[in-house]
């Protein structure tokens, strides 16, 4: 289990926690040849769990999340729009 707390303000396009549901999880686990626990491309994700199995998790500074990340696949969604991003 993991707990994420953003330090400030995180909407879609300042990287939010992303995570694929068990039902993608599972497929996608199944389409990548149990390669589940590598590090996995953001385009060989996108090839085999559809869009519609995407969970993205965003919220004001100091939004805490709770993740079991050993059972589902996750990532964080790259930043475009933060001043980090910028940099």
């Amino acid at each position: 289990m993991k707990v994420i707390v953003y330090l400030s303000d995180v909407d879609d396009g300042s990287g939010p926690f992303e995570y694929w549901d068990r039902v993608g999880t599972e497929r996608g686990i199944r389409a990548l040849n149990g390669r589940g626990s590598d590090f996995l491309p953001d385009a060989s994700v996108r090839e085999v769990i559809p869009q519609k199995h995407w969970r993205q998790l965003t919220g004001p500074r100091l939004t805490a999340i709770h993740a079991n990340t050993c059972r589902i696949l996750h990532g964080v969604k790259t930043p475009i729009t933060s001043q980090t991003a910028i940099q």
